[in-house]
């Protein structure tokens, strides 16, 4: 019975792969700050959103407790930009220093930036409104291409140049220009490559325990 359960658990996990099927991780429940830490109080939430109600500048940080595993992988966050106080705001989603996306620059643009990414390029309309909800999706492959995504449609392109654990931060703005971010939803999901490697590593420890190596 045993080596059925192993047998099985490895062909679950092969379909899931061949299928596509993708395993997201919501990292916010929608209920509180659990999983996260802050660099101030300035954050709760209400009715399913996060929102930061402090003065809205690189202070009011909130990162996510746990590393992620980076190889291949794509992570989604529902947001908007509610308001701010200079005459652009610059929030941003750090996935590790330096590697984010966000607001840089005089216009409201969500672009991604960073030492860790090489032939960035700009291919869809990057441009948003205050107020406006948008779905922003980064997503990289194996081969640590980059693509950047707003409600669904290909904005930028770039090249990753090394590959390290996901270090989850964001700031609703900066120094320079402080503002206010709402957040519904913040989601990880780790592509097939890696729930293969997962899966396999998991069927590897039963046989090693089913045969007593």
């Amino acid at each position: 019975m045993k080596m059925k359960s192993i047998l099985l658990s490895a062909i679950v996990v092969l379909f899931a792969v061949a299928v596509g099927t993708t395993h997201a991780v919501p990292l916010f429940n929608g209920v509180d700050l659990s999983g996260w830490t802050y660099g101030s109080w300035a954050w709760e939430v209400e009715n399913g959103v996060l929102r930061n109600t402090g003065v809205g500048d690189i202070r009011d940080w909130l990162r996510y407790e746990t590393e992620l595993a980076s190889e291949e992988f794509s992570f989604e966050i529902r947001m908007r930009v509610v308001d701010h106080s200079n005459a652009y705001p610059r929030p941003r989603i750090y996935m590790v220093h330096e590697f984010y996306f966000g607001n840089e620059g005089f216009i409201n643009q969500f672009e991604i930036y960073g030492s860790d990414l090489t032939n960035i390029q700009q291919v869809g309309n990057d441009s948003y409104d205050i107020g406006e909800w948008n779905v922003l999706r980064l997503e990289v492959d194996n081969q640590d291409q980059v693509s950047f995504y707003k409600n669904g449609i290909l904005t930028h392109t770039a090249t990753r140049i090394r590959s390290t654990p996901l270090n989850i931060l964001i700031r609703p703005g900066d120094d320079w220009s402080a503002g206010h971010i709402e957040i519904s939803s913040i989601t990880y999901i780790p592509e097939p490559a890696t729930l293969l490697l997962l899966g396999l590593g998991t069927l590897a420890l039963r046989k090693r325990k089913y045969y007593h190596f």
